[in-house]
């Protein structure tokens, strides 16, 4: 092969860069977490059909609906083999129905909720999460300088008074002592990502932004108050003032604060293209390396009943020990908190370790 060739087909190659996250990146990240959350989908599926409480439910209303349906309707006297039809053509029709409902629950509900609890909180924007930015939006003076004239002195009149006034975003770093080990990575492939991660030190407990769902309770009374205000009154005089920090406790938490020299592995995230590369185990790398610079001792993660490959390489790979179970529904749903130690995850890869540094 020629030199100019090989020079050819080193130009035509992709590039995979492991950089820091840029603004610019931001929709690009959204995509990458979106469509890795929504491949977890069928693994969600399968893990609610190994439960026994989903076959416990399943079998006992195809019980009642094979059973009852035949002999509301046997009353009209039609031959037994038409029956036994009927039986199994509600028993396929509610395997379909069950799997359409399995499907909508952990689509619809689990996996859109756990993406919209990351858009509107670290993923609304990973420079103030992650890497310690401040972005304030400021007032703009864009109004044209005024000549000095005779006529100066005279009041300037504005005929649109709904008129919002121009603002920039401003942004500036936090001061050293005010800054956490935090930060956030992008894996780019010929500048587009399609990998990510983040490691999260927050000192403060962190609270979600998401809109809280009014309660049944609060829902049934605005609607009292509506129809019935001499009994919404007497509900109202019942109930006891709160103090503003107690409303504030009431909040959904998205994050505890950390304990001292720890920090949480999170949005570890792989365009489903490119799965099965490696790929995670690179940022993870990178992950610990940083967090060895850094001076963290424990590193955290945590997965869910759906990240079945994140728990393989989070244990088998990296050394991550499971440290609490969690349970969350009924249908085999559970959380699972993982901790490395990173002195002891240096020891374990010592040559990568010494070939990255």
């Amino acid at each position: 092969m020629s030199g100019s060739e090989t020079n050819q087909d080193s130009e035509n190659a992709s590039r995979l860069v492991l950089r820091t996250y840029r603004a610019t990146d931001h929709d690009y990240v959204l995509h990458v977490f979106y469509s890795a959350a929504f491949g977890l989908v069928p693994e969600g599926i399968k893990r609610k059909l190994m439960s026994p409480v989903f076959w416990t439910i399943w079998l006992t209303s195809c019980y009642c609906l094979v059973t009852v349906v035949p002999a509301v309707i046997s009353g009209a006297h039609w031959p037994r083999w038409i029956l036994w039809l009927m039986r199994i053509a509600l028993v396929l029709g509610w395997i379909l129905a069950a799997f359409v409902v399995l499907f909508i629950f952990t689509d619809r509900w689990e996996v859109v909720g756990h993406i919209e609890e990351a858009q509107q909180n670290d993923l609304s924007d990973p420079e103030v999460y992650y890497l310690n930015w401040v972005k304030k939006e400021v007032i703009v003076d864009d109004s044209p300088p005024v000549k000095p004239s005779s006529s100066s002195n005279k009041k300037r009149v504005t005929f649109d008074k709904s008129a919002k006034p121009a603002t920039e975003m401003v942004r500036t770093l936090r001061p050293a002592k005010e800054q956490t080990l935090s930060h956030f990575w992008v894996l780019a492939m010929d500048n587009v990502p399609i990998g990510m991660v983040g490691l999260a030190n927050y000192r403060e407990r962190v609270y979600d932004n998401r809109i809280s769902i009014p309660s049944l309770w609060d829902a049934l009374r605005e609607t009292v108050s509506r129809w019935i205000p001499w009994l919404s009154s007497s509900i109202v005089a019942d109930r006891v003032v709160v103090d503003e920090d107690d409303v504030q406790d009431d909040k959904r938490v998205f994050a505890e604060p950390h304990a001292p020299k720890s920090a949480t592995l999170q949005r570890l995230a792989v365009k489903p293209d490119y799965q099965g590369c490696g790929l995670s185990t690179l940022l993870i790398n990178n992950v610990m390396l940083w967090a060895h610079k850094q001076g963290l001792e424990s590193i955290y993660a945590t997965t869910n009943e759906m990240q079945q490959s994140a728990q393989t390489i989070l244990h088998t790979r990296h050394g991550f020990q499971k440290i609490k179970k969690t349970r969350k529904g009924w249908l085999g749903q559970y959380e699972i908190v993982w901790k490395c130690t990173v002195d002891q995850w240096m020891k374990d890869h010592e040559d990568l370790a010494k070939q990255l540094l």
